[in-house]
């Protein structure tokens, strides 16, 4: 008789609504299979109840939920609508996890939000709390650096991956500040830049282009946005519509947020950005 604990010891579970109301697959089906493959690519260790369990042959379903759900470090909600994540099952797993981090039983455990097709502040709440990536051209690349950060290991270079449809050779930084700070933040850009990250800024804005959706589009294919704050900064309407963008369309882990002012008199940044932690330059 096949041992039901076998094979479910994955680091990763990948935790999403696998069937509508009419018996179909779902668009989280999708997205979570396509998780799954980029990791497995990868050589990381995940586990997707269509794939792992159907190997398997397993039949107590919810022991071996539970065994994978205890073994896993990592656990990726998938989701497009708040309903699905909040969905029987989908809710016991991540909720389960994420309990299980608060109460010390998984002291290191991660949890992260993998989102299409809706805003973050439509999450349920614990979900709103964590890392959330939006799925897009990038963002694949983005959760497994977290996750391998979150593990302790670097991705497996000599497994061969799917090309992303943005492929770049270094990273690319959106800057964003109040127009009378320019000259503090550039002197701050040049450490960057010397390592070799591309920073963008409203001064490599093209003439006679739009600017407003120019921007919008760097915010979304940069790998994040740094936020310069200062008493200007805070006062402007054209940073808190850059930052809120970006917190719209990439989620808080986006976020860099770098103070530029004197020391002890930094404005008390918008309830939004109040978890974060502030930099001081």
């Amino acid at each position: 008789m096949m041992n039901e604990n076998a094979g479910v010891h994955a680091d990763i579970f990948i935790s999403f609504k696998n069937l509508d109301e009419h018996g179909m697959p779902t668009r989280d089906s999708a997205l979570a299979r396509e998780v799954y493959e980029y990791l497995t690519d990868r050589g990381l260790n995940v586990f997707l109840s269509n794939v792992s369990l159907e190997r398997l042959g397993v039949a107590g379903y919810t022991r071996a939920i539970d065994n994978a759900l205890d073994a896993a470090c990592v656990l990726i909600a998938v989701g497009t609508s708040k309903q699905h994540l909040d969905s029987q099952w989908v809710r016991y797993e991540w909720n389960s996890f994420f309990n299980d981090t608060l109460s010390g039983i998984k002291p290191d455990g991660r949890l992260f939000s993998y989102i299409e097709g809706l805003e973050i502040r439509d999450l349920p709440r614990a979900l709103r709390q964590v890392e959330v990536f939006i799925h897009g051209s990038a963002s694949l690349e983005r959760l497994a650096n977290y996750i391998c950060n979150a593990l302790g290991k670097a991705p497996d270079k000599t497994v061969p991956s799917k090309p992303s449809s943005v492929e770049r050779k270094v990273d690319v930084a959106y800057a964003c500040f109040a127009s009378s700070d320019r000259f503090k933040v550039l002197e701050n850009l040049k450490a960057l830049q010397a390592a070799g990250v591309r920073v963008l800024t409203e001064l490599d804005l093209p003439a006679g282009e739009a600017w407003d959706k120019k921007i919008q589009r760097w915010i979304k294919e940069a790998d994040f946005l740094l936020l310069f704050w200062s008493e200007a900064a805070s006062q402007s309407k054209f940073v808190e519509s850059e930052w809120r963008f970006a917190l719209k369309t990439r989620g808080i882990s986006f976020i860099r947020p770098v103070y530029i002012g004197e020391p002890g008199r930094m404005p008390q940044p918008p309830v939004e950005l109040a978890n974060l932690h502030f930099t001081q330059y």
